[in-house]
């Protein structure tokens, strides 16, 4: 595993530990294939030749003497492998990486830097021997100009740029660093920096010290801080790859998120929101019937010929003036938008869900929408617009057509009728329907201006709305 993780130093400990084990045993069979797969960690061992004293301890002994010095315990080894590769958050795996090393260094206070595209930056920081641990920090050694992570730069430095450990006996009493600020100030005794690679790739740089004790940092302790630095190097590679995973992730959760809400909000500016909301749910909205909706239609005098004297941008500018204004009072006094057909502009008060002010609401509406166009066309005179508007209040299908560009509409009479008031009406008049009249008679000033006639209707009174006459209709004012 070892061996193809690229981590030599851990696949030699192990090899060598093993083939001393089965030698013990007599496990002739075991010791050839070790030989022969692994010729390159086995080979070194001074193996004696004559396979008949394998069991030997001499044997034993020569062998052993090889695994490194004193041969180090595989028991304390593994422990400190298995509880630093059990962690792929960075945070949590700087914590126990700290903890296991000052644990098995002999370290009161210790610094863990982490390479990030050539420059160290301390990450994490552990004083009296981990009792208080700080990670992701991030502060920068090259700009930690007051020492704050607390260690002697030098050392550092050469460690990172040489790739090769340092061990310091006595730090007050070495030419090297007895004049170095950090020695002077905090009179570190033993110190310990070893190098943190993976793959002959620098990952970090672990930096350790003793203030109590000199030569506290025996070649036991460093050879098995090597052995873990193999094991540490990828568990840091792998976190930061987790948390890069993670971060992306999350970023992309964010974008789906966004364009959810945006996909949600083109389908809202399209349907009704429960219009809409049924048909994600389902995949199809159901036409419903309303036994009383109240529609407004609009449309300007002349258009045509106004669009022939324009340019195209002043018409596209005019029209969407208007229509901008009138989403706004449709929207505001609760009344759905239903489409625009060129310079004509429909919506209806109680769809897609029933109320009982729509008539009043509708009213209200169409009285802001006339008030506009006058206010709009005394502010630019030369790009005036005429308006007539018509109500009418009736039953209606409502539903959503097609499959692709989704429609919702209304069919039924009340859908012609309406259009019929508009197109009798006058301009700068909201001219209603007898059926709208009686619904808002007690709240509008309205003034008969006659009849016209509808085919299987028969005449059809009409009314023009001057204005309110007093307070909204309770429910509309709560609402």
């Amino acid at each position: 595993f070892y061996d193809a993780g690229n981590a030599p130093d851990l696949a030699e400990f192990y090899l060598k530990a093993a083939y001393t084990t089965f030698r013990e045993w007599g496990a002739g069979a075991k010791l050839r294939y070790l030989e022969q797969d692994f010729p390159k960690y086995i080979s070194r061992m001074n193996r004696m030749t004559d396979r008949s004293a394998r069991d030997d301890a001499s044997a034993i002994d020569a062998t052993t003497s090889l695994v490194g010095r004193a041969a180090l315990d595989i028991s304390t080894l593994l422990k400190a492998s298995t509880t630093i590769s059990g962690e792929v958050v960075l945070s949590r795996l700087l914590s126990v990486l700290m903890q296991v090393v000052v644990e098995n260094a002999g370290a009161q206070r210790g610094v863990l830097l982490l390479d990030e595209e050539g420059a160290l930056y301390a990450e994490a920081h552990c004083e009296d021997s981990g009792a208080r641990l700080s990670v992701l920090e991030h502060r920068s050694i090259a700009d930690d100009r007051e020492n704050k992570a607390g260690l002697v730069g030098s050392i550092v430095t050469f460690v990172q740029r040489t790739g090769e450990p340092i061990v310091v006996a006595e730090s007050a009493a070495d030419s090297r660093y007895k004049n170095d600020v950090h020695v002077i100030a905090r009179q570190p005794r033993s110190i310990l920096c070893l190098p943190i690679r993976n793959q002959g790739r620098s990952v970090g740089v672990l930096y350790l010290e003793n203030n109590l004790s000199g030569s506290v940092f025996t070649p036991e302790r460093v050879d098995l801080l090597t052995l873990l630095s193999s094991q540490i190097a990828v568990s840091i590679d792998n976190s930061r790859l987790y948390d890069s995973l993670e971060q992306k992730v999350i970023e992309r959760t964010a974008e789906l998120a966004k364009e959810q809400r945006r996909s949600d909000d083109l389908l809202y500016n399209i349907l009704p929101y429960e219009t809409a909301q049924e048909l994600k749910n389902t995949g199809a909205a159901e036409a419903r019937h309303y036994d009383r909706v109240t529609i407004v239609f609009t449309d300007f005098e002349g258009f045509t010929s106004l669009s022939e004297q324009w340019s195209a941008t002043a018409v596209v500018r005019a029209v969407d003036d208007c229509f901008r204004a009138f989403d706004y009072i449709v929207e505001r006094h609760g009344i759905e938008k239903i489409k625009t057909v060129g310079d004509s502009y429909m919506a209806a008060g109680g769809v897609p869900v029933p109320n009982s002010t729509h008539a009043e609401n509708v009213v209200r509406a169409a009285l802001e929408m006339r008030d506009f166009i006058a206010a709009r066309n005394a502010g630019s005179p030369d790009f005036r617009l005429e308006m007539r508007t018509g109500v009418h209040t009736g039953p209606v299908i409502a539903g959503v057509v097609g499959s692709k560009k989704y429609q919702y509409d209304l069919w039924g009479d009340t859908v012609n009728t309406a259009s019929r008031m508009e197109s009798s009406g006058a301009i700068g008049q909201v001219n209603i329907s007898q059926t709208t009249y009686d619904l808002v008679k007690e709240r509008f000033h309205c003034i008969p201006r006659g009849a016209i006639y509808a085919k299987g209707k028969g005449s059809l009174p009409m009314y023009f709305v001057e204005g309110s006459t007093g307070a909204p209709h309770t429910a509309l004012r709560d609402a």
